[in-house]
């Protein structure tokens, strides 16, 4: 009896003593950003005694589990992938996934890092998506009473790529509005966020001035309302840049906001914008 004892006691003491070993660290793979966030994804775990994976979230490359953040822990060994939607633009940041066994042990990753990208919320807003309508806009020609008032993608000029947005108003007396907006997912958008808007405006060899204050860039909600003027258009045959930032309040409220570009012109004359952007800048 003593004999079998002896001989099973080094095979509980080298059990125990794997039971004490760290698991195996896995590899953190490139990260990316796309229109949906921070995208983040590792190698899977192989550690028979797996518990879960803990991403941690640091500024500097000094990142461990005491000086990391912790933004994310999953129970699942397949659960293998994180999109990390808390960021600014412009921001370098460094991540670190830690594995963790039964026993609470953990052993940490290679470090990853980043530095995020502006990302417009707007869509197609170079006019290049679309045949005869530019796709995700709505495009209000106000021409009921003048039929021959016109918004349509123009292949002969553009600030950049091949196409700009064209306006047409025939009538000469009083102001004809018109405007062209798309909607904006509510979840793209910070409160309390500091954002730019801009576009590139042209108008041939005649001025298009404002008539009244009736002349602007648009984002609103049943919560919020901001409004920028645009500037008077130039005829002088030239693309010009317009840029100017604007803050969200707090409170967004729970309605998708709408994005609007509305002009209200007196005089018969052409126009063309292209390039609108909307970024968050801080």
């Amino acid at each position: 009896m003593k004999k079998i004892l002896l001989a099973v006691i080094p095979v509980l003491l080298l059990l125990a003593s794997c039971n004490n070993q760290p698991p195996s660290d896995v590899t953190l793979h490139t990260i990316t950003q796309d229109v949906d966030g921070i995208q983040i994804s590792w190698d899977q775990s192989s550690d028979g005694n797996f518990s879960s994976y803990k991403l941690y979230k640091h500024n500097s490359s000094g990142l461990d589990e005491t000086t990391g953040e912790l933004i994310h822990v999953a129970t699942s060994a397949t659960d293998i992938s994180f999109t990390d939607v808390d960021f600014n633009p412009l921001q370098t940041y460094y991540y670190r996934v830690y594995v963790e066994n039964d026993n609470g042990l953990s052993n940490g990753s290679n470090i990853q890092s980043i530095t995020t990208e502006t990302i417009t919320i707007v869509s197609n807003g170079s006019f290049e998506e679309g045949n005869t309508i530019p796709t995700s806009w709505t495009l209000i020609k106000n021409n009921i009473n003048e039929p021959l008032n016109e918004i349509e993608l123009d292949n002969t000029t553009a600030a950049d790529g091949s196409r700009s947005l064209k306006f047409h108003q025939e009538a000469s007396p009083g102001c004809y509005e018109q405007w062209i907006y798309q909607s904006v997912s509510l979840s793209d958008l910070t409160p309390g966020g500091t954002y730019e808007f801009s576009f590139s405006y042209y108008s041939g060899n005649i001025a298009v001035n404002h008539y009244g204050p009736d002349m602007g860039f648009r984002i609103y909600n049943g919560q919020f309302d901001i409004q920028i003027d645009l500037p008077d258009f130039p005829g002088d045959g030239q693309w010009h840049d317009f840029a100017n930032n604007f803050i969200l309040p707090s409170n967004l409220g729970s309605t998708d906001p709408t994005i609007m570009i509305h002009f209200c012109i007196e005089g018969s004359t052409d126009w063309w914008i292209d390039n609108i952007n909307v970024v968050k800048v801080q």
